[in-house]
């Protein structure tokens, strides 16, 4: 991949420590599964998170998945619904707002016997903050809890970040000249600004609410000035003198619309003398029912954001008027930095823009400077461009950047130029061609618009790549040839995605790995989200098509779990995902989520490949069926503990990387380790079932698996298994099983920091070894048995053991086993005080 992608995909500026990025690794992918589950029917729904919560993932990933709210305090179904009058006394108990927000979300609300007790007793002032700022009270109860209106009271209501009901905005319109700006952007939304804006009661609050808008809220920042615009061509109409006054006042008119044409209609009056002989302010004109009682503050020049909304006659006469220089200050609310950060990128230049070019304004320089720094990702912005295109060079970079990957700029801004006379050697002339923008004058000046000679660019491609920004034109073209791709960058295909089919397919395969070394994966999912969102809504390919292509099988999964409800390609994808899993659960039935949550985090397949097991898998489906009680036909529980064990063997070798040429059941060392995380939740009932079908199976397995276990950090687990192979050797009256059993258990205990049960293990292991007679297997506790009394002090008895062990090995023929049982007698000597370790060392050789 290019550097670019690489940066995008890596983020190798971060670095992550190994155990944090798999905590996080791990609750990402445990959160994609946890959304896919969530698709499922209630029944399989809950079978399936149970499944999941008992998942290795889920144990990995539990020191950053643990809960954000102490436990109860959630307003899950786990909660549970308490009393009414415990909630009401509670509430009345509060003494902060936070206390009373902290009650509120995490208690079901019984909004009428809340408003029940309000009408018996009101709850006090923090405690009525606390109710309002819900986003689900109810209006009535809103309403009665806002009346009479309270400055403090009424300004929580923005706490509820929601879009207001109509009776809510009603009491706040009649208050507006008291709000405070985060409730007073509340009340400009796309589908209310016309209303906020004939109601509000004051104008130069209102517009600095809106100035601080940020990026996000932009379709309603423009809405607003629409809204301001419309009602301001009804008052004043064409009245060119009225619309520059009302330009310059608007912005800090302390007053309502209304009074604003008053004031505009009217020839302004030179400031009065003030008594004292200083300068004075500006005599509020007009009767006092007609405009506001101090005289507003005049802005030192007319806000273009409200000449833009103009007749097209008076914009045009106004601005024929004015050079740059005071254009420039016209536009300054939209350009200058120090002000609302929606100004910082220029944004509602372009709807400006957009509005000054339908009006029939000549373009100019200063325009083309404007639209510089804007943001293009809004309606008009093509039109705009290609009205300024030739004006201003970063202007035309960046027109040429955007041309080069959407279709509809490129032919907006063609439309607008001189069209190229018919080239003798097209690949010549498309070679010569500065950027997108001539490539598809001269594509089209030669060939039309539907008319490529295919075969010819095919070949000079093969010869000598063609441009980049020439095969991005050509990609729009009818019939366009995957070979022509095939030696773009990474970051090329990225930026084309949405384009065409054959370029959406490549780019689908391109999407970052599950685990990219040095930096958390749920890092990746913005990336891979954008590049599926854009292929999505092109349509080039349906979502069955592009589920089968996404790889790897997390982006797909990502992206169902990162769109938004209300965003159209939501549902869709959804109900594809929903489909692929119902059939999987289906087939696979009791034992699948187990599978998956082991093979996702490392699976590069596409969804529907994670969701198709592997050969070797399907003994663990079965064997899960059956041990959770649901039917299988064939084969028997004996036969597939055969099998199991085969495969645990063989998978246990590939871990150790020592396969058995005999034994290769499993591909590869990745197949084994994705196979012993499935297979380590079913463990414990694989030994509870080989208890009575395969008793050698159950003695067996602790043994196998003290090894993996032990370096995997499941030591409580191997426990387990070693607890019920102990039990399963006693009942049969396997001497050496448990013998090797208890031995196991032993270390594992050890390792646990259970000293005393250790000992107690290691002593009934050595008796019963020592009844099965193996002369090796007995050294090997005693020397275990050594190091447990050592570690709880009982040295006497540590040494002891170490002597026993130590002939043991003689006897055995280990001469290995001899002298590391003699090295550890001389250490328990040392601490007896006996003789120094080599002394020590010589007096076990001696008593040997």
């Amino acid at each position: 991949m290019g550097n670019g992608v690489d940066q995008v995909l890596h983020g190798t500026s971060r670095v992550v420590p190994a155990r944090v990025r798999s905590a996080h690794d791990a609750d990402h992918h445990l959160e994609l599964l946890r959304w896919a589950a969530g698709l499922l029917p209630p029944a399989l729904r809950e079978q399936a998170l149970a499944e999941l919560a008992q998942t290795d993932l889920a144990v990995q990933a539990a020191p950053h998945s643990a809960p954000r709210f102490p436990a109860g305090a959630g307003g899950g179904a786990a909660a549970g619904r308490a009393p009414v009058a415990d909630t009401v006394a509670a509430l009345r108990a509060t003494r902060t707002v936070l206390e009373g927000d902290a009650l509120l979300s995490g208690t079901p609300t019984d909004w009428s016997a809340l408003a029940a007790a309000h009408r018996q007793e009101p709850f006090d002032h923090e405690q009525m903050r606390a109710l309002v700022g819900r986003p689900d009270c109810p209006d009535d109860f809103s309403a009665v809890l806002l009346t009479p209106w309270d400055d403090v009271l009424g300004n929580r209501v923005s706490a509820r970040r929601t879009r207001l009901s109509e009776p809510v905005r009603r009491i706040l319109l009649a208050s507006s000249d008291r709000l405070r700006r985060p409730l007073l952007r509340l009340l400009v939304t796309v589908d209310d600004a016309a209303d906020t804006v004939r109601r509000a009661r004051r104008l130069d609050l209102l517009v600095r609410a809106v100035d601080g808008f940020d990026h996000h809220h932009l379709h309603e920042s423009a809405a607003f000035w629409d809204a301001v615009g419309a009602a301001l061509r009804e008052l004043l109409g064409e009245d060119r003198a009225a619309w520059e006054r009302a330009a310059l006042l608007l912005p800090e008119f302390p007053g309502t619309l209304r009074q604003l044409a008053v004031v505009a209609g009217r020839p302004p009056t030179p400031p009065a003398a003030a008594p004292t002989g200083r300068p004075g302010r500006t005599a509020p004109p007009g009767p006092e029912s007609e405009a506001p009682a101090g005289g507003p503050a005049v802005a030192h020049a007319p806000d273009l954001r409200v000449l833009a909304h103009a007749p097209a006659a008076v914009l045009v006469a106004v601005l024929a008027e004015h050079d740059d220089a005071p254009l420039a200050r016209m536009a300054e609310p939209c350009t200058r930095r120090d002000r609302g950060r929606v100004r910082e990128g220029n944004e509602l230049l372009v709807p400006l823009l957009e509005r000054i070019r339908l009006a029939g304004v000549p373009p100019r320089p200063l325009f083309a400077a404007w639209a510089a720094g804007s943001l293009f990702a809004l309606p008009g912005a093509p039109r705009v461009c290609a009205w300024l295109y030739g004006m201003n060079p970063s202007l035309d970079r960046s027109i040429d950047r955007r041309s080069s990957v959407s279709a509809t700029w490129r032919q907006e801004i063609a439309a607008g130029r001189p069209p190229r006379p018919a080239a003798d050697d097209l690949v010549a002339a498309l070679r010569g061609a500065a950027g997108p923008v001539e490539a598809q004058l001269v594509l089209e000046g030669t060939c039309g618009t539907d008319r490529t000679p295919w075969p010819e660019l095919v070949e000079a491609h093969g010869a000598e790549p063609l441009p980049e920004h020439v095969v991005s034109v050509l990609l729009g073209r009818p019939g366009f040839r995957a070979e022509l791709a095939s030696k773009l960058p990474a970051r090329r295909l990225q930026e084309l995605a949405g384009q065409n089919a054959d370029i959406d397919r490549a780019m689908l395969g391109l999407l970052p790995e599950p685990t990219p070394p040095g930096n958390l994966v749920h890092d990746n999912p913005r990336f891979t989200h954008g590049v599926l969102h854009r292929v999505r809504s092109a349509g080039h390919l349906d979502d069955a098509t592009v589920l089968r292509s996404v790889r790897p099988a997390s982006a797909a999964l990502g992206h169902g779990r990162a769109l938004w409800p209300r965003d159209p390609l939501c549902e869709p994808w959804r109900a594809a995902c929903t489909r692929l899993f119902l059939d999987a659960a289906a087939e696979h039935g009791p034992g699948l989520w187990h599978l998956l949550a082991a093979r996702l985090p490392t699976c590069t397949g596409s969804l529907p490949r994670l969701l198709t097991p592997e050969p070797h898998d399907r003994t663990l489906l079965l064997l899960h069926r059956r041990l959770t009680g649901v039917p299988v036909s064939d084969p028997g529980t004996a036969a597939l503990l055969d099998s199991y064990e085969a495969e645990l063997r063989d998978a246990l070798a590939w871990w150790q990387e020592k396969p058995v040429e005999g034994l290769r059941l499993l591909p590869d060392r990745a197949a084994a380790l994705v196979w012993l995380k499935a297979a380590r939740p079913l463990l414990p009932r694989v030994g509870w079932a080989a208890d009575t079908a395969r008793p050698a199976l159950a003695t067996e397995l602790p043994v196998l698996l003290a090894p993996y276990l032990q370096a995997s950090d499941r030591c409580e687990l191997l426990v387990r298994i070693t607890e019920t192979a102990v039990a399963t050797a006693v009942r049969v009256g396997d001497v050496l099983g448990e013998a090797k059993a208890r031995g196991t258990l032993g270390i594992v205990l050890m390792e646990l920091g259970r000293r005393e049960e250790a000992v107690a293990a290691h002593e009934r292991a050595f008796v019963l070894m020592r009844e099965a007679g193996d002369v090796d297997r007995q050294g090997r506790i005693s020397r275990n048995l050594g190091t447990a009394l050592m570690e709880l002090g009982r040295h006497e008895e540590a040494a002891e053991a170490y002597r026993r062990a130590a002939a043991l090995f003689r006897e055995a023929g280990l001469p290995l086993g001899e002298e590391k049982a003699r090295a550890n007698l001389a250490e328990a000597l040392e601490q007896l005080g006996r003789a120094h370790p080599a002394t020590g060392a010589a007096e076990a050789a001696g008593s040997a």
